[in-house]
Formats: C-alpha cells, sequence, structure tokens
C-alpha cells in the first residue's frame, strides 16, 4: 500500500500526534518495522514507481522532459506517454508478474489485473486509461448505500476544502497558494471517490486470493501539494488513509490466503513559497530573459552584475574552442542546419527540480558552447535567489555551478568557493552526478534554493512539492513485517546510517521478500 508523497518525518508526526491508531499499534506490539529509504531524483511518483515496480528508474529522468529524437514533450501522467515509457520498463518480470494485480498506479508491474492504471491503455488514436474488467467495479457501484456513502462524503471533502482554504487566507498563513478552481472537485474525487473504489477493488483482489496486490493512495500528496505538507488537512488525510488499513485487515482475515502488508511511500514532500512568489515570474521567462530571447510584455533582461561574480568561478571550467553561428537558425555541433519549427527552448518542472532543454540544437550543448551563444545564461540562473544549484556538462563532466561557487559532480577536483550543495541533503553530489546523466534528462538542470529550515521553491504552483532536493522531500519509508528482514547489502551509507537508496534498490528487497514467501520464482 502506497501513502503517496507522505515523507518519513510527516509520518513520525501522525503517529505521535495520534491520527494512526492502526500503524501506531503495529509498531507498539511489534509487528512491524519501519525502515526509511532515500528516493533519488526525480523524487517523483513516476520515477519511484518505475522502481518498485519494475526496477527500471533510471528510464525517467522528471515528471515531463522533452525527447530530442521524438521532438515532443513526454508527460509521465497522459496514458499514451505512460503506456510508450512501460514498454521501455518492462521485462516481463516486475513486482506484480505472477499473477499480481495493479491498483491506482501509473505502471502496471507486469500484473495480471489491472484497475485505474496509467499505463494500460486503449488502443485507437484516442488512447485513453483502461478501466479495467468492468464486473469489477459493480460491487462499488451498484449498491445504492455505497455509491450515496460516497457521492455524500465527496460533497462534503468540497465544503471542507473551501473552508479550510478560507481559513488559510483569513489566519494568514504562509508560504500559500491559491486553491480554487479544478482542485477543489479534484480533492473530492481523490479522497473520497478513488480512495473507495481502490478500497473496494483492492478488497475484492484479496478476497480473490490475488498472490501480490500493489494500490496507491494520492489523497495525501494532492492535498499536501495545495496546503503544504504538514497543514492540518494534509495530516487529517493520513488519518483517513490509516482507517483503510484497519478495513483491510478486517478483510484479510476472511481472505484464502494470508496475507502480509507493507506500508511504503514513494518520496516526500517540503514546504516552501514557489519559484515565482520568490523571482516574481516563471522559471520560463526567467531562461528566456537571461537567452535575451523576446520576452512576454513586462519581462525585462537581467543585469550582468547580479551573475558577473558567478562567471568569474565559471572561467576555470570554460575552455572553448568551438565556434558556434548565433542567429535566427540555430545549428547543430557540426554546423547543420536544425529544424527551426522547434521551440528555441522548452522548460518543465517537476516540484524544485527544474529542466531546459534547447530543442533547436540537436545534441546537448556544454558549458563552452552555452557560453558562446547565452553568455549570460548558466550564471544568471545560478545568481537567481529562487535557484540554488545548475547543473550543466562540461570539458571537466558535469558541473554543480551556484551563485557563489562550483562543485565539480565527476572529475573529484575540489570545489571553487562556497559549495552549493551544503543544504541539499548527503546525497546530493550522487544524485545530481546521476540525474544529470540519465536519457533525455535536460540540457540544464535546475534545483531550487533550500532555506535554513529545509523550504524549496517550486517551479510549478505548489506550496508542498518534490522532485529536486532539500527538506524531506527524499526521506521516503517503508513499513514491513517485522520477520521480513531488509537486506544490509542493498543499503549503501548515507550520514551516519545506512539506507536503501533508490527505488530500483527497494525492488530488489520487495522481490526478494516475495521470493522467501514462494510468489516469485
Amino acid at each position: 500500500m502506497q501513502l503517496d508523497g507522505l515523507s518519513r518525518p510527516v509520518l513520525d508526526q501522525v503517529i505521535e500526534a495520534g491520527l494512526a491508531p492502526t500503524l501506531l499499534s503495529w509498531l507498539t506490539e511489534g509487528s512491524h518495522v519501519l525502515d526509511p529509504w532515500w528516493a533519488s531524483v526525480p523524487s517523483s511518483t513516476p520515477a519511484s514507481q518505475a522502481g518498485m515496480l519494475h526496477g527500471a528508474a533510471d528510464q525517467i529522468p522528471a515528471f515531463r522532459w522533452w525527447d530530442r529524437t521524438a521532438g515532443r514533450l513526454v508527460v509521465t501522467n497522459h496514458p499514451a506517454d505512460a503506456a510508450a515509457v512501460e514498454r521501455l520498463l518492462s521485462d516481463g518480470e516486475g513486482l506484480l508478474a505472477h499473477g499480481g494485480t495493479a491498483v491506482s498506479t501509473m505502471f502496471s508491474g507486469d500484473a495480471a489485473r489491472a484497475y485505474l492504471v496509467m499505463s494500460r491503455t486503449r488502443p485507437g488514436p484516442r488512447a485513453r486509461p483502461d478501466l479495467g474488467p468492468g464486473a469489477a467495479y459493480l460491487p462499488f457501484f451498484a449498491s445504492p448505500f455505497v455509491l450515496m456513502r460516497a457521492v455524500t462524503r465527496s460533497m462534503g471533502e468540497i465544503v471542507k476544502e473551501l473552508y479550510q482554504a478560507r481559513r488559510q487566507r483569513v489566519n494568514g498563513v504562509h508560504p500559500r497558494i491559491g486553491r480554487g478552481g479544478w482542485y477543489v472537485l479534484l480533492r473530492a474525487v481523490t479522497n473520497v471517490l478513488l480512495r473507495d473504489l481502490s478500497t473496494s477493488l483492492v478488497a475484492e483482489s484479496m478476497v480473490r486470493g490475488d498472490p501480490t496486490v500493489f494500490v496507491d493512495f494520492v489523497d495525501y500528496d494532492e492535498i499536501a501539494h495545495h496546503a503544504g505538507p504538514t497543514r492540518p488537512e494534509a495530516l487529517r488525510a493520513v488519518e483517513g488513509l490509516d482507517g483503510v488499513l484497519a478495513t483491510l485487515t478486517r478483510v484479510a482475515l476472511v481472505a484464502p490466503r494470508d496475507y502480509q502488508v507493507v506500508v511504503l511511500s514513494d518520496h516526500g514532500q517540503s514546504l516552501g513559497p514557489t519559484f515565482e512568489q520568490v523571482e516574481g515570474r516563471r522559471l520560463v521567462d526567467t531562461v528566456r530573459a537571461l537567452m535575451s530571447a523576446p520576452p512576454d510584455a513586462g519581462v525585462q533582461t537581467e543585469s550582468a552584475e547580479d551573475w558577473g561574480p558567478v562567471n568569474a568561478l565559471l572561467t576555470p571550467f570554460w575552455r572553448s574552442g568551438t565556434q558556434v553561428a548565433v542567429g535566427p537558425e540555430r545549428t547543430g555541433r557540426q554546423g547543420a542546419p536544425v529544424a527551426t519549427d522547434l521551440p528555441d527552448v522548452v522548460v518543465a518542472a517537476s516540484g524544485n527540480l527544474g529542466m531546459v532543454w534547447f530543442p533547436r540544437l540537436d545534441h546537448r550543448p556544454a558549458l563552452d558552447e552555452l557560453q558562446e551563444r547565452w553568455p549570460g545564461l548558466v550564471a544568471g540562473l545560478a545568481a537567481r535567489p529562487g535557484v540554488g544549484v545548475v547543473v550543466v556538462d562540461s570539458a571537466q563532466g558535469l558541473l554543480a555551478v551556484g551563485a557563489r561557487g562550483v562543485h565539480p559532480l565527476e572529475s573529484g577536483a575540489a570545489v571553487e568557493g562556497e559549495d552549493p550543495l551544503v543544504r541539499m541533503g548527503p546525497r546530493a553530489a550522487q544524485d545530481l552526478a546521476r540525474a544529470g546523466r540519465l536519457p533525455h534528462s535536460g540540457d540544464l538542470l535546475l534545483v531550487s534554493s533550500v532555506s535554513a529550515r529545509g523550504h524549496v521553491h517550486a517551479f510549478e504552483g505548489q506550496v508542498g512539492s518534490h522532485g529536486g532536493l532539500g527538506g524531506p522531500q527524499n526521506e521516503a519509508f517503508v513499513l514491513h513485517p517485522a520477520s521480513w528482514v531488509v537486506d544490509d547489502a542493498l543499503r549503501e551509507p548515507l550520514g551516519d546510517e545506512r539506507w536503501l537508496v533508490g527505488a530500483d534498490a527497494l525492488h530488489a528487497q520487495l522481490a526478494a521478500w516475495q521470493r522467501a514467501a514462494g510468489l516469485r520464482p
């Protein structure tokens, strides 16, 4: 059971507050053990589920990314794109192979049965999610009592959201974002209708005796994005999910096989005002201004004073011998024209992880070329108050460029100036080196600045975010039966402790438990 977006520190708060009596009883009685695992960059649901379900997290560079070969943006929560990505992930031996069931997930894990799974699409020009066998929904929708209860509680959730959003405004809670529009309805769907439907489908799978069932509940994640990860309404969502656990525990008593329950998260969330609230404009507008591209109305080009010191730090890493034609028609590495019907720049956000591509180039430009084409771009971005680090390729390997320092990620060279990774966690250098070399990773990779309190700045409209580094967003957890021990060989050093690092390591552990239980060859 995946509690989407719930970090280990917030889970500790929820348990201490008495909002998760089921989980508390398991830990108190000793039936279960809580272990942390580190959600590497990108710390997002697509990457984590690709790892947990298929052992292939390295195929996912972000929530959305530019595919240079296809010449388009790939968005993982679009059914057709999710299906195409899963074809790259799957080797037929996913976590849910051999008769398993997937419920409300992004990828299927090679499940025999899949309900509300994004990657299972129906063929045709208008691909849409395959909801699974229609008969499975009859017990839920055919019962007047169950359906009316869901509809009534959904209306109550809408009223609750309107009240809670107003309370934030009246009390002057900061940071905060607007919580109107479609989100009001979305919260009702995720926290009532989808939760009840998913619970019903899992219960039916257990009564049927399916060997492994994986379900993702997004209740907490949705509210935390809009309200904040530690705000009362977000914590109350976990209380509701604890009630789901209690229900499924009762179902297990009448199931035809002995079920063991594993509760885990795919990542955490970190609080903070958005980049636009700090900067006064969107990231794409900042990038275009620094490129001296035609700006939107009201966008001003940055002063060179801001990024002059950063440029001085970059000088030792800039040894340009590349001649580049800068003009209306961009060129490739060898000077050959590249199609000009593509955009000059594409900027995509995954929480406080931002990626920038230059689609009119047929290759990933290194620092030398970027300095020739757009001299103020890299240093200018690094100098912005909402940006903590810019990762760029160079002749010396990947560099993490900050406002007052440069951290070489691959060469082993010493940090120049102040280390920009100090507040980004114990694995910042390793995570960024890995993320910078993933297939389809951005030409530039940005992580927002991180405050002394661990606050970050999402490059999209979220007050609670994840995707990059900083705060508790990388601190996920797995709560498992005490008799199922985590293999220490799968752990890696993390500060003074040893953790499972990356979703692929968690997949290896889950698969090992399956083999020990006789559920996997």
